[in-house]
């Protein structure tokens, strides 16, 4: 599984193993305030769980969250005044490896159900970005 933690100013990417097997401890240093918090990443029942702890909150719970593949958690760090957002995508899946979009004529990204690809965030637009090709050329709008 790969971990994308969106800041004000970058995308930190992080990669775990195909398969739940171990703990990982990782760290995240805020440019705005200097401040150090650490993730410790677990394996339970062949899922990947996120630890909370005094430093951090996920999804405005105090639970231990279970991370799951094309979702994100809102992440919210003491002594940080903006959220951050953990996005979670697989590392390698062979359901996904054989997509093929010949036959579909437009690719939608949004934040609405009907789109091919949803992106909850509360930023994004219901219909975000439409791909669409013809004679070979890829147009986005």
């Amino acid at each position: 599984m790969k971990l994308y933690l969106a800041d004000e100013e970058k995308l930190n990417t992080f990669s775990l193993p195909e398969k739940p097997e171990e703990s990982f401890l990782f760290s995240y240093t805020s440019s705005l305030t200097n401040i150090e918090v650490f993730f410790n990443i677990y394996a339970m029942d062949e899922n990947w769980y996120i630890k909370n702890n005094e430093d951090f909150i996920i999804n405005d719970s105090n639970m231990d969250t279970m991370l799951e593949n094309f979702k994100y958690y809102k992440i919210k760090i003491k002594g940080i005044p903006n959220n951050l957002y953990l996005y979670t995508y697989p590392s390698y899946n062979d359901l996904y490896k054989d997509i093929s979009t010949e036959n579909i004529p437009q690719i939608t990204i949004g934040n609405g159900q009907n789109n091919n690809i949803v992106y909850q965030n509360p930023i994004t637009q219901q219909t975000q970005i439409s791909i669409t090709m013809e004679n070979n050329i890829y147009y986005i709008e």
